[in-house]
């Protein structure tokens, strides 16, 4: 009978700890566009859903939203990533033209991933690149 109250309590201290809580279900939109008319980007996040699923669609719901062109609009729905208990990113070049994101379960290290893609793609002349707001989900800031 010890054995089984140990055990009990071991899956209800398992449970506090480590199974994630309601609303920690995230998702970045995303689109670049580096030829005129649909020069820009757009960068859309939804963390602290219940779901995926409907994390996904607020993200998307977000561009659809924007007033960014037709093209961008489309083709951010279309560049969906979901993620769980992390957080995402977002960088461009002050002047010029580059784009990129991070995700990861860390702050610092999503803010590294993001300027290091920013860096690949911006162009010649570009200037150096910076970050945005990071959005974590709830149990990882």
């Amino acid at each position: 009978m010890l054995r089984l109250v140990s055990f009990l309590s071991a899956c209800v201290l398992f449970s506090l700890f480590y199974v994630t809580q309601p609303g920690a279900e995230g998702a970045i939109a995303w689109a670049y566009g580096s030829q005129a008319p649909d020069r820009g980007w757009i960068c859309m996040k939804a963390v602290n859903r219940p779901t995926l699923q409907a994390a996904e669609e607020a993200a998307k719901n977000l561009c659809l939203n924007s007033k960014f062109s037709t093209a961008l609009r489309d083709q951010c729905r279309k560049n969906v990533q979901s993620f769980h208990r992390q957080c995402v990113v977002c960088a461009v070049p002050r002047k010029g033209v580059g784009f990129g994101w991070g995700k990861a379960a860390q702050e610092p290290d999503a803010i590294k991933a993001a300027l290091a893609e920013c860096d690949k793609t911006k162009t010649r002349g570009s200037s150096e690149c910076r970050v945005g707001k990071v959005s974590c989900d709830a149990r990882d800031k």
